[in-house]
């Protein structure tokens, strides 16, 4: 209100409405509010003040939740082998001789696992230094394994020990074929490898070889001296590290099949992997309604024009086009014929001052005919004759 101090609103809402209310109004202001006149003011009645009702909140259309799938993975690199507890002091010791010593100690069988192909530089043996009191064993082995560089994998009781022993095993093997439905099966063959496991895949090179049609291109000659050669290998791909090391997997593209071999819980990890892949895709489902159609709303569209250059004219009058350069107008079947006296008219017509140009016919210049300087002079007095008449 005009020239009246108000106390400080209280503001609440009821779900759909906002609500001010005003606490201890003065008596002026509430007599105002009655439709009581105060004469020795002025002023004018003051009508009721509904506030709007709140609308809602824009707010984006839902997206859809995320679709999480949790899988929990044992670390395969840690050897769980029970034994006693290991107090022992080591210093540049070879890592080899380390393990073997607690091998013994915890009545383990040992097996070093050596390369195939060993590298030179690699070939001298790495030197530990620890210190442990009263730690469990399989910590102890696990921390000489780490300082290593070194895999272990306990098989009963064996420890084997090598640089890469993952695959190694006494026991037996799973080998399971998926047949997937959605994802096609190269796409999982690459996201299985991407986790660790050793993809094969066939490719085939084929080679021609024959002589050349000619010196200095490669094109060959013909069918008969081409010699087609056919190499298929085997190549195999997969990512260094991730859950999947020592899993062994090919892929079938008429069946749409992918074949893993490996360890049984490698494989029901791979087939946990699978399952959150081969998924179907999101989809929108859009609705298209039409209200009316009308086949016989036809339009018509119609243009003319006209441009002038010089001495050259271009029309075109509800499509049809006319050019006219200089004097040169278009004559009937006989031939082609000159425009008046030189002097230009109105484009696609005929008309000079009332007259209707005369034309001439030019029989074409044969092979046989020899166009001298003589006969061409004749020819153009006969034009100035006729002209003259």
């Amino acid at each position: 209100m005009e020239g009246m101090a108000l106390p400080e609103p209280l503001i609440r809402v009821d779900g759909s409405s906002l609500i001010v209310s005003f606490r201890q109004l003065p008596i002026s202001s509430t007599a105002l509010q009655s439709g009581r006149l105060d004469l020795s003011r002025p002023g004018r009645v003051q009508q009721p003040v509904v506030v709007p009702p709140m609308r809602a909140r824009a707010s984006a259309p839902p997206l859809g939740d995320i679709a999480v799938g949790s899988m929990l993975l044992n670390n395969r690199s840690y050897v769980q082998a029970p034994g006693p507890s290991v107090s022992l002091t080591l210093n540049n010791a070879p890592a080899k001789d380390a393990l073997m010593s607690l091998a013994r100690l915890g009545g383990y069988g040992f097996v070093y696992v050596g390369e195939s192909d060993p590298d030179p530089d690699k070939a001298k043996p790495v030197g530990v230094t620890m210190a442990f009191r009263e730690e469990r064993f399989d910590r102890a082995l696990n921390s000489v394994l780490l300082a290593s560089g070194l895999q272990a994998k306990l098989d009963g009781r064996t420890l084997m020990v090598g640089t890469s022993v993952s695959s190694k095993t006494f026991g037996p093997q799973m080998s399971k074929v998926f047949r997937l439905n959605q994802v096609k099966v190269d796409k999982a063959a690459d996201y299985l490898a991407s986790l660790g496991a050793s993809m094969n895949v066939i490719n085939t090179i084929t080679t021609t070889t024959g002589e050349p049609s000619s010196v200095g291109t490669s094109q060959l000659s013909n069918q008969a001296s081409r010699i087609k050669q056919k190499t298929t290998k085997v190549e195999t791909y997969g990512a260094s590290v991730g859950p999947l090391i020592g899993l062994t997997g090919t892929t079938d593209t008429r069946l749409g099949t992918v074949t893993l071999v490996g360890d049984p819980q490698l494989i029901s990890s791979a087939e946990n992997y699978l399952k959150q892949l081969d998924l179907r895709r999101r989809q929108v489902a859009v609705k298209v309604q039409i209200l009316n159609v009308n086949l016989n709303n036809d339009e018509l569209l119609d243009s003319s024009f006209s441009a002038r250059m010089g001495d050259t004219f271009i029309v075109s009058d509800s499509g049809t086009g006319h050019l006219n350069f200089g004097q040169a107008k278009p004559g009937g079947t006989a031939g082609s014929g000159t425009y008046g006296e030189g002097i230009s008219g109105i484009p696609g017509t005929y008309s000079n001052n009332g007259k209707v140009p005369r034309q001439r016919v030019v029989n074409p210049v044969t092979v046989s005919q020899q166009v001298v300087a003589p006969y061409v002079v004749a020819i153009r007095n006969a034009f100035i004759n006729s002209e003259g008449e």
